[in-house]
């Protein structure tokens, strides 16, 4: 993948290059980064990032035999990192509001108006509310 990334940035370098002269000559072409999406199958972001990394591997040609990733290349993050990154995006923190929202449940579950609220309430109360937060019980013996 690194390789490919690397040879179609010096080709949309060489591009941009070109249209940047033809540009020149004639006013009325377009921009290099409205040419991108028109002409390449890819957003300017995309290929921006594939310049980027043939800037940086124009001298190190040995990271082409290796498994490096585009993102190890551009930004010097591993697979290892990458996933670690992206489980800490996910965790969530919880705020005045949540533990609010969670103390309102647990109300409800104890004391609800009908059956149905209690019964509503009480699933919730074991229940995660999304796939990497803590059921709201758990978060409330955490906190006391």
């Amino acid at each position: 993948m690194v390789a490919e990334a690397i040879r179609a940035g010096e080709a949309l370098e060489r591009a941009k290059v070109e249209l940047k002269a033809a540009r020149k000559l004639d006013p009325a072409l377009p921009t290099f980064k409205d040419w991108v999406p028109a002409h390449c199958g890819c957003s300017y972001r995309v290929a921006a990032e594939y310049m980027q990394a043939a800037q940086k591997g124009a001298g190190a040609r040995t990271i082409l035999s290796g498994d490096m990733s585009l993102r190890e290349l551009l930004y010097g993050e591993t697979q290892a990192d990458q996933r670690a990154r992206k489980k800490a995006e996910a965790a969530t923190t919880f705020s005045r509001e949540d533990a609010e929202y969670a103390l309102k449940i647990l109300a409800l579950a104890e004391r609800g108006a009908t059956e149905g609220e209690r019964g509503v309430a009480t699933v919730r109360v074991g229940a995660p509310s999304s796939p990497v937060s803590l059921p709201v019980a758990e978060v409330l013996t955490q906190g006391e």
